[in-house]
């Protein structure tokens, strides 16, 4: 901050008063001027800090919906997974179950061969 000084001429009665009315008119419109720019800048600050909140609440809030959204997905991928490892398990036991099926089939055959075989010979 400068300090300003001022020197008024002298005279009989004092200083000459048309010397400081205008050095007072300076001072106040100076005075305005700076009074004009602290609140256009303080307008300014409450402005950027509205903006910076909504900011940080959009951000928040996003940041709330990715959790939100990676559970439901995790969620439904182990949901997923279980109906597929479920659907395997009973795959497999229709496949042992065809399987025990052929073989007695085969079996069965073997038995009719061996007694077919033993009765030519």
């Amino acid at each position: 901050m400068t300090t300003i000084t001022k020197y008024f001429a002298e005279q009989a009665n004092g200083y000459d008063k048309q010397q400081v009315s205008r050095y007072i008119q300076k001072l106040s419109d100076e005075y305005s001027k700076l009074h004009s720019k602290f609140n256009e800048l303080a307008n300014q600050h409450d402005e950027l800090l509205k903006q910076s909140f909504a900011k940080r609440e959009a951000i928040s809030k996003a940041l709330v919906d990715a959790e939100t959204k990676a559970i439901e997905i995790l969620t439904d991928a182990k949901a997923e997974a279980a109906r597929i490892v479920e659907s395997a398990h009973s795959e497999f036991q229709e496949i042992q179950q065809e399987n025990s099926l052929a073989n007695a089939d085969i079996y069965r055959v073997l038995t009719k061969l061996r007694n077919a075989i033993s009765t030519v010979a």
